[in-house]
């Protein structure tokens, strides 16, 4: 999963089939799609858990002032229990670093929702399954790919749409997996602003994200 901190338009770039899903969401397209209720998801099974600790889960995006990035390891008997891969760019290698309990408190670690409206790009396995409102029983024999419209965790729903369905979803057993998402900058002349106080490394890693 990619935590894009430049703009929107990076994860296009680097994954073409989401541009039609970005127009969608950001309602540069109105499609009208039909919309769907699904009762049952009959494959795949819910699958364990990834491994967490405290509020921090395997695969989640976590968020530090304007860096984000991705927590790829999860130990609980080690001393630096959460391994965090801080999002770089192409001609950067992106930082890993692991972390205390009282590092992450004091740096203001965070972690995001996992799905965030209108942000998060997400994919339903190969040989899904699921069942509709109607008894109507469909597989989608390929990866899909739609966008997070709606999470409604009073209800147990989740909406997620692309250009030929809208598809609402109980969460508790949803079989989509979050590949992308999206984080909105300050535009460029509030950036401009505020370089005026920073540090020379912060400022290159401004203007970095301002122009790319």
């Amino acid at each position: 999963m990619s935590a894009i901190s430049a703009s929107a338009w990076s994860v296009i770039s680097m994954q073409p089939q989401l541009e039609p899903l970005h127009n969608c969401l950001s309602q540069q397209e109105r499609i009208s799609v039909k919309t769907q209720i699904v009762t049952a998801i009959l494959y795949p099974l819910s699958p364990s858990p990834p491994p967490q600790f405290g509020d921090f889960q395997v695969g989640a995006i976590v968020q530090r002032d304007r860096y984000y990035g991705i927590v790829a390891k999860i130990e609980t008997n080690s001393y630096r229990p959460i391994t965090i891969v801080w999002d770089g760019t192409p001609d950067e290698k992106s930082d890993c670093f692991a972390y205390t309990t009282d590092e992450i408190r004091v740096l203001h670690i965070k972690p995001l929702p996992k799905f965030i409206p209108h942000q998060t790009f997400i994919c339903l396995p190969p040989k899904t399954v699921i069942q509709l409102e109607d008894g109507e029983i469909l597989m989608f024999s390929q990866p899909s790919y739609f966008g997070v419209e709606a999470v409604e965790k009073d209800s147990d729903r989740i909406t997620i749409s692309n250009r030929c369905e809208r598809l609402i979803v109980p969460l508790s057993s949803f079989p989509g997996f979050a590949i992308a998402c999206t984080v909105q900058l300050p535009d460029r002349a509030k950036l401009e602003a505020a370089s005026r106080s920073l540090s020379p490394s912060d400022l290159r890693v401004s203007n970095r994200f301002c122009y790319s």
